[in-house]
């Protein structure tokens, strides 16, 4: 169904050859079933998971959570004033439900979307350069910095876009690829290797360069407040 998360199946023609029974060689009909995701894959919830709690685990020089008033909301009655100013309440519990929830979200944009409005949302209601805007600030970059990695070239929506409905719709985009860097060879007086011609022309051809000769973390240090 769709947002479900649970695959629907697609015929894959694979060609065979062969010989049928009557010994005439056989077409190359025959057709496999693969699974066709409408919504988050497995493999892109856990991806987003990992994102997450990476993020979550997250500790300045004092060792602080730095995701730790992000975690679970303060309650209406604890504090109504939040809930009149901000329209769409959300926090990392909250996320992290959706995203066990088959079909919470039908793709990582909207995962994203959501991590955005809750970081937006701190910036909102919080004074410009506080402590709680200066932990949504750093837990963006850091975000975005996941993000990165397990996806890379996927986009990330812009603070505060979140509450313009037409900056929500999510951008076409195509994954940047990463080419790991060759292991620069152990400083040895009698040995030295170089790339060859074919290795570079590989590197070349992922990287969507034209092969050619071949050339030679930050910590948080500032004070917080809780809400």
């Amino acid at each position: 169904p769709p947002g479900s998360g649970e695959p629907s199946r697609r015929r894959r023609r694979r060609s065979g050859g062969g010989v049928r029974p009557d010994g005439l060689e056989a077409d190359d009909t025959e057709e496999e079933e693969e699974p066709v995701y409408v919504g988050l894959s497995p493999v892109q919830t856990e991806a987003c998971k990992t994102i997450q709690a990476n993020v979550r685990e997250l500790k300045d020089r004092k060792g602080r959570r730095i995701a730790e008033l992000f975690e679970r909301l303060p309650t209406r009655k604890q504090m109504p004033e939040y809930y009149k100013v901000i329209a769409h309440p959300i926090d990392f519990e909250s996320i992290a439900k959706c995203l066990n929830r088959p079909g919470g979200y039908t793709s990582v944009w909207n995962f994203l979307l959501a991590v955005e409005l809750m970081l937006s949302n701190a910036q909102v209601y919080n004074e410009e350069h506080s402590a709680l805007w200066e932990d949504a600030a750093f837990l963006r970059k850091s975000i975005t910095a996941e993000l990165d990695r397990v996806f890379p070239g996927h986009p990330y929506p812009e603070a505060f876009s979140v509450y313009e409905p037409d900056k929500c719709e999510e951008p076409e985009w195509k994954p940047t690829p990463k080419v790991a860097a060759a292991a620069a060879p152990k400083s040895h007086k009698k040995s030295h290797k170089k790339m060859t011609m074919e290795q570079r022309a590989v590197a070349a051809a992922i990287s969507g360069e034209k092969a050619g000769p071949s050339g030679g973390s930050g910590e948080v240090k500032k004070s917080h407040k809780k809400m």
